[in-house]
């Protein structure tokens, strides 16, 4: 779920019809989709008439109204993206909650460039501030870090820290199988010595 401006900040085009904008796709706007071009490929192979279908996301319609070009997976690494809707069709998306819920449930992810000039310190020291005050005008007294800025090489820490999480248990539990292994050979290399031991004395 992404604003209008997403694709024109990271300059990335369409392989055909049109991406996401926000003088279309502003909240109120009819439900569309830009799916990628490995999914269209997947799903409708090489036809031509991919603009203008439909497709069924949490089992609403959404028109699609471009296919992102190839070769883009999304900023969000390692997860990748198979489709982009507008911010707008979140409520659509998940209408089970409430507008309170809504406004307390959405992480949103900004992705900016730097001024020159400006480091990126700098840059969350002023977007943290500014995520404060409008804590403040919202009546939270939540005064917590509002904003995190990171580079966009980076895993966000929301997905970091599980994946470390993950692999230090995965990486645990293969040495203790690697373990097993190695005494079970050990096991049977001591059991053969001791079947032969009259004959290796021979």
């Amino acid at each position: 779920i992404v604003s209008g401006n997403y694709f024109s900040l990271l300059g990335i085009g369409p392989a055909r019809g049109r991406l996401l904008a926000q003088s279309h796709d502003d909240v109120g706007a009819p439900p569309v989709v830009g799916p990628s071009h490995r999914f269209c490929v997947y799903r409708f192979g090489a036809s031509d008439d991919v603009v203008g279908r439909t497709l069924f996301l949490n089992d609403k319609p959404f028109t699609i109204v471009g296919v992102v070009q190839a070769g883009y997976d999304g900023a969000m690494a390692p997860l990748v993206g198979e489709f982009w809707v507008p911010l707008g069709a979140d409520a659509m998306l998940r209408p089970a909650l409430t507008a309170e819920q809504r406004r307390n449930s959405l992480s949103i992810h900004m992705l900016g460039r730097l001024k020159p000039g400006i480091d990126r310190a700098g840059a969350g020291a002023n977007l943290d501030t500014i995520g404060r005050q409008a804590r403040a005008v919202a009546g939270e007294s939540d005064q917590r870090t509002a904003v995190s800025v990171y580079p966009a090489t980076m895993l966000h820490p929301e997905i970091a820290a599980p994946i470390a999480a993950f692999l230090g248990v995965l990486m645990v539990v293969s040495a203790l199988v690697l373990l097993i292994v190695w005494v079970n050979v050990a096991n049977v290399v001591l059991a053969r010595s001791a079947a032969r031991q009259v004959e290796l004395a021979i």
